[in-house]
């Protein structure tokens, strides 16, 4: 476990976490103004290795509300957290599940598509490492749930680096 955590240290830069106003993706605050103001308040300006973890239990799948760039920062957070599967449980789960969904077969959501265009590509395959980790850690556990929705980690694979992309970030 120690090389994953050596991996997502090196591919995710602790330092300039993000300001509290720009933690939240634009549609949030209207729709969901009680998260907008806790993402902010709980994020805004920290670190992401600063995070609490009961935090991260909490809100494990409020990754998608945040701004592509706030989700590329606080996303190894959530993958430090899930490196120990059997605490992290849903949390888990929902992130891995996150980057195997679609199938290759099925377009992208917008949304989806613009978060993951803001990693980089040593942030993608620390992505992909840690995700085929918890597949070969945790295999009677089905991170992601993948097996029982026919998926794999090449479907994360696909999506996190093979998908192609329209002009506007839509996927094919």
């Amino acid at each position: 476990m120690s090389e994953e955590l050596n991996a997502i240290y090196a591919a995710f830069p602790v330092s300039n976490p993000p300001r509290p106003d720009t933690i939240v993706a634009e549609f949030v605050p209207q729709s969901k103004p009680v998260e907008a103001a806790e993402l902010s308040r709980e994020l805004g300006g920290r670190p992401w290795n600063e995070v609490d973890s009961g935090f991260i239990e909490t809100h494990g799948d409020w990754l998608v509300y945040l701004a592509p760039q706030a989700f590329a920062y606080f996303l190894p957070a959530w993958m430090v957290f899930g490196l120990d599967y059997h605490r992290a449980g849903y949390v888990a789960d929902w992130t891995v599940s996150f980057f195997a969904h679609p199938p290759a077969s099925e377009p992208m959501t917008h949304v989806q598509s613009r978060m993951i265009d803001a990693l980089d590509s040593q942030q993608k395959s620390a992505v992909i490492r840690w995700i085929t980790y918890l597949i070969k850690a945790y295999p009677e556990s089905d991170p992601g749930h993948l097996k029982k929705q026919g998926l794999d980690i090449e479907d994360a694979v696909y999506n996190l680096s093979l998908r192609p992309y329209d002009q506007d970030g839509q996927s094919y």
